[in-house]
């Protein structure tokens, strides 16, 4: 059984863990910088996470970097439902229907991620090994709880290159991907089965493919220091076999960075996005769902974000010591189906061990 395989049965246990409600829209990864400032990172990509963002930001690193990083995420609500569940008997079926009814329409979200890479300009290496799933309770008169879960692992070779005297920056990505996915509801009668560790185990489908991002950043001709970005991630699509594709989305964006010059200690980032432009990937077409506002204050080891993320405001920060950093944002998905609909929001927190 592969890292990820052993990993997802476990975080959906933990979580007692949402498909009988709308879906947030899909992200293979998500950073923890991109998602402190408001997921806007299209046309900056100028860190690691380019790979799984734009490969074009490959060409404008000015250092290399190893990093290995360990993400973990959690829903607020999360805090209580966990809480509460210290005290449920979830061999009991009678326990489990007071359980999931007192809980009805809340949902939660939790992620692992560990993404070991190496990154210099023109080049970079990344795996992955990652497990998610969204939970939901619904049903008042049947009581049962949805599962929305999928376990990676793999691996991300990304190329640069620049042309027109610098000012555009190109890149594309192969990755070769191994998956697990669950879009399963269960009643509080398979919960309290003693064997629904196993129950999980069989509903879950596997498979694996290869898939390409493509990617290109253009330098403004303009005093300030302003790009614009194009992604396209997914490439015509990723066939995991029976663990389900993975859709294409083609994301833009914008950015502007400034220096002052009277304090060479601080630096300013601002950006905007809009993923998913052609409406490929989720089920949902809300357009405001797909809207990234991003802006970001660089200071000598400490840098703060904020941003705005499908409507609703975020915030990060990042403490970067010389062979550790700490990262840490909160962002609000949206899992309705339009902006401002029902917002589960996230705790991230990214602790990563390294050289840059």
């Amino acid at each position: 059984m592969s890292l990820t395989k052993y990993l997802l049965p476990v975080l959906l246990l933990a979580l007692l863990a949402g498909p009988s409600f709308a879906k947030e829209l899909p992200a293979f990864y998500g950073g923890v910088r991109p998602l402190g400032m408001g997921g806007a990172f299209t046309a900056i990509a100028d860190d690691s996470n380019a790979i799984f963002y734009n490969p074009a930001g490959l060409n404008r690193l000015e250092t290399w970097s190893f990093e290995l990083p360990l993400i973990i995420e959690t829903s607020k609500s999360n805090i209580d439902i966990f809480d509460e569940a210290q005290d449920v008997d979830f061999d009991s079926t009678t326990e489990t229907v007071a359980f999931i009814r007192k809980h009805l329409g809340e949902t939660g979200n939790a992620r692992v991620s560990f993404v070991p890479s190496f990154i210099k300009k023109n080049f970079g290496l990344a795996l992955l090994a990652h497990s998610k799933a969204t939970y939901r309770f619904d049903n008042p008169a049947f009581p049962e709880m949805s599962i929305d879960a999928t376990g990676t692992g793999s691996a991300h070779l990304g190329m640069g290159h620049s042309f027109l005297a610098d000012r555009l920056s190109v890149g594309a990505t192969v990755k070769y991907i191994e998956a697990s996915t669950l879009t399963q509801t269960y009643t509080a009668q398979q919960i309290a089965d003693p064997n629904f560790d196993t129950i999980i185990e069989d509903d879950m489908l596997d498979g694996s493919g290869f898939g390409f991002d493509l990617g290109a950043i253009y330098k403004l001709p303009f005093k300030i220091d302003s790009t614009v970005g194009l992604s396209i991630i997914n490439f015509g699509g990723v066939d995991l076999g029976d663990a389900g594709e993975i859709d294409q989305q083609v994301n833009i964006g914008a950015a502007v960075n400034h220096s002052f010059e009277q304090t060479s200690w601080l630096n300013l980032v601002g950006a905007f996005d809009i993923v998913d432009l052609f409406q490929e990937a989720g089920t949902d077409d809300d357009f405001y769902k797909r809207l990234r506002f991003g802006l970001e204050v660089q200071m000598p080891v400490l840098t703060l974000r904020t941003g705005i993320y499908q409507g609703y405001g975020t915030f990060g920060a990042s403490l970067d010591l010389k062979f550790a950093k700490l990262e840490y944002a909160n962002y609000a998905e949206e899992v309705g189906a339009f902006a401002g609909d029902s917002a589960d929001r996230r705790h991230v927190v990214q602790l990563a061990f390294g050289a840059w």
